[in-house]
């Protein structure tokens, strides 16, 4: 995204960006995130460098939750690895290890049992393994945002060529790669892929943006919302399909998908950026300045195409009562018909 890449350039001269600056504001959710049975928390406080902390998250095959971000106030990125367990912070990590990837911004996400990260000191993604160290590089090109897509066996990644999808069955990083759709230089960042696989939305130019992955053909935009960052995807519940957003300036904003209808579910936070999924349990982390928060859907889950689309048992257990609800709402209507 462009306003990551002035921050690399202007290095200490933060304060001359025209970039939220809050050091640490208290995200809450708003009446409506409350009416439409949202629940927010704190999974881990994290240093600051200027206006920006904790950045790509994702869930590792043993259960843990590896967060990129840095490693004292202005200093190295590292991926901390944390138990899955809110109320974290550096002293708690499980293992902190240096993710060299030029003090800038990596995104994580989880295909399969592997967790892949974005590198951009060389432009690269990157597996990473269970401590969070690096592990072998899987593309050569990396900047931004990434998503999984276990329906494609891909990955979709925000580079400086635009939006590019991944074929991790290829191990040839000549040819594994392809451009699917946008703008290059920088202009596309947040990445998450609908759980079917079969669209990206991305954070593009300042607005969100839907790209049918097979063929590139554009089929979303959403241009309400003033710096839009990471995306996620309530894949299950009464608000299946819609977009979770998380933006610049301390605001998490919900997308109908239908209607392109915005409705703001939380505010007063610092500066957001990517978001990470908790594919455990449905929940989604949401980046901010200082913290990484946890956003809980009653009735739902939320996220990308990482996961295998497999709904938890909590899930099938709400998707059993429903189907038994409206067995039951067909019943009262014969009823009522016969009645008559």
């Amino acid at each position: 995204m462009n306003r990551k890449s002035a921050y690399l350039v202007a290095g200490a001269i933060v304060g001359a960006l025209a970039l939220p600056q809050a050091a640490s504001a208290a995200m809450s959710l708003t009446a409506a995130g409350t009416g439409l049975n949202f629940a927010l928390s704190t999974f881990a406080t994290l240093p600051q460098n200027g206006a920006y902390g904790a950045w790509g998250s994702a869930v590792l095959s043993n259960g843990n939750v590896v967060v990129n971000g840095y490693a004292s106030p202005g200093g190295p990125t590292v991926n901390y690895v944390f138990a899955d367990v809110d109320g974290q912070n550096p002293g708690s990590a499980l293992s902190t290890s240096s993710w060299n990837d030029g003090n800038y911004a990596s995104a994580l996400t989880r295909v399969g049992t592997t967790v892949y990260g974005t590198h951009y000191s060389d432009n690269t993604v990157r597996i990473v393994n269970l401590d969070g160290s690096e592990g072998a590089v899987v593309s050569s090109r990396g900047r931004g945002g990434i998503d999984g897509d276990a329906a494609r066996n891909s990955l979709l990644v925000a580079t400086d060529d635009g939006l590019v999808e991944v074929d991790l069955a290829n191990s040839d990083l000549a040819t594994n790669r392809r451009y699917v759709a946008g703008a290059g230089g920088g202009s596309i960042d947040g990445v998450t892929v609908s759980p079917d696989g079969s669209i990206a939305y991305v954070e593009e130019n300042g607005g969100v943006r839907g790209y049918n992955i097979a063929t590139g053909a554009n089929v979303f935009n959403n241009f309400a919302i003033s710096g839009p960052d990471g995306i996620g995807f309530i894949r299950s519940g009464a608000l299946a399909g819609n977009l979770i957003v998380n933006d610049n300036y301390g605001n998490v904003s919900l997308i109908n998908t239908l209607t392109n209808a915005v409705t703001v579910i939380a505010s007063g936070g610092s500066r957001g950026d990517y978001v990470g999924f908790d594919t455990t349990n449905g929940t989604l982390f949401l980046s901010q300045s200082d913290s990484l928060l946890r956003l809980s859907l009653t009735g739902g889950t939320i996220g990308g195409g990482g996961g295998n689309g497999v709904p938890e048992p909590s899930t099938w257990a709400m998707l059993i009562l429903g189907f038994g609800g409206v067995g039951a709402a067909l019943r009262r209507r014969a009823g009522a018909r016969a009645a008559a």
